[in-house]
């Protein structure tokens, strides 16, 4: 995952490592600093003058030894994701020159998985601060594996309007609240109160 604002490019990666050829904790912590340098070196050769900042691995607890190992290298052998075709959005619409999700939403943990969660916090939170400002408007939810859901590691809202200060002041605490509504989609989604397509 990736958002490039201004002068700074930041990354998020999960890069699984294959058990059985990681010696111990400091293999695998040597191994991601070594997979952090060659992306920044790649990243840098493109943009020179760019911040970069790159998150891998972000659910690692080195205090528990929960790390990225696989048996195979994909998180598919753990059975928790569901396959469905890419263009299931949830505005049911696919649209090549406005920003929209990868990912599908039908097929999907409703608990947890964060692309079918984003998927609808989204949409239903440029759909409410469309009405409130009169404006077309786009919403971008980024995560970062480790974080909560209420907490998203990006929040980008664009909006085709000049707002005034106390606007933005309003717009900002009503999309903090909204943000913190998030679980309650799950909800929604089991009792069917959402059209999954």
């Amino acid at each position: 995952m990736g958002a490039k604002l201004d002068k700074s490019i930041d990354l998020t990666l999960c890069i699984p490592q294959i058990s059985r050829y990681v010696k111990n904790e400091i293999e695998y912590k040597n191994n991601l600093n070594l997979m952090r340098k060659i992306i920044f070196e790649f990243i840098k050769n493109d943009f020179p003058k760019f911040n970069i900042g790159i998150s891998i691995n972000t659910r690692d607890d080195f205090d528990t030894g929960e790390l990225y190992l696989t048996a195979i290298g994909s998180s598919i052998e753990s059975g928790d994701e569901g396959l469905v075709g890419r263009g299931n959005r949830i505005n049911r619409l696919i649209c090549q020159v406005k920003p929209y999700t990868m990912e599908g939403v039908a097929g999907k943990n409703p608990v947890y998985h964060v692309g079918k969660i984003y998927s609808i916090a989204a949409q239903e939170l440029a759909d409410k601060i469309s009405k409130k400002t009169k404006a077309y408007t786009e919403v971008f939810l980024l995560s970062q594996s480790g974080r909560l859901l209420v907490d998203p590691w990006r929040t980008i809202i664009g909006i085709e309007k000049d707002l005034k200060k106390e606007e933005r002041i309003y717009l900002i605490k009503f999309i903090q609240k909204e943000l913190e509504r998030i679980p309650k989609i799950t909800k929604r989604v089991v009792n069917l109160k959402i059209r999954i397509s």
